[in-house]
């Protein structure tokens, strides 16, 4: 586990480790997100937000056709 350090003015540094190896750079933006049990996320912004989710839900409906799925779901609601 790596340890980051808030500094003056609340600036955050990262170690040397966490920004080589997601290819973080002075300048990116991070997207900060705290769960509800106090987790706190940083992911760095991406650039391109299409290109970054193309694959997001990739293998998701492998077991299951997705209409047939959704049907089976509306049928529930009678």
């Amino acid at each position: 586990m790596s340890v980051a350090k808030v500094g003056k003015r609340g600036t955050l540094v990262l170690p040397a480790s966490i920004r080589k190896k997601y290819k973080i750079n002075e300048g990116d933006e991070l997207l900060i997100d705290i769960s509800d049990s106090g987790v706190i996320y940083l992911v760095p912004r991406p650039h391109d937000y299409v290109k970054a989710l193309k694959e997001a839900g990739n293998g998701l409906w492998m077991n299951e056709n997705p209409v047939s799925y959704i049907r089976k779901e509306r049928e529930k609601w009678e």
